[in-house]
């Protein structure tokens, strides 16, 4: 479409230029140059107009981000505490019920599983 409206216009100046003689061009100039002012002002406010509707729709996301990370986040931590409105699950209390309270070894037990670990450790890092 752009390049048919540049053809037209670029048609249309040179039949004015050519029936009417350089005297229409001196006479147009004023016109033209307010019409281009008017175009380029135009252009300026609508520039202006999307960068307005930009910034508002990056708050808008901004702002819906922050309160589904909030959500997500309160929901990750009631979840977390057993606190999400209903009682504990019967898997849950069956896993409290089997786990065992830690035992403290004696060194005498303890320092050789130690060395053991240390010497795997040692081993799979050097070979």
């Amino acid at each position: 479409m752009f390049r048919v409206g540049f053809v037209l216009g670029a048609v249309a100046g040179a039949a004015v230029a050519v029936f009417l003689g350089p005297e229409a061009g001196r006479r147009a100039r004023p016109v033209t140059k307010a019409v281009m002012k008017a175009v380029m002002t135009a252009i300026h406010e609508v520039q202006v107009h999307g960068a307005e509707i930009a910034e508002s729709v990056e708050d808008l996301y901004a702002e819906a981000k922050a309160e589904v990370t909030a959500e997500v986040f309160a929901a990750a931590q009631a979840k977390a505490a057993g606190t999400n409105g209903s009682a504990a699950s019967p898997t849950t209390k069956a896993k409290a019920a089997r786990r065992r309270t830690a035992v403290k070894r004696s060194p005498t037990i303890s320092a050789p599983r130690k060395r053991a670990r240390r010497k795997r450790a040692a081993q799979s890092t050097n070979g």
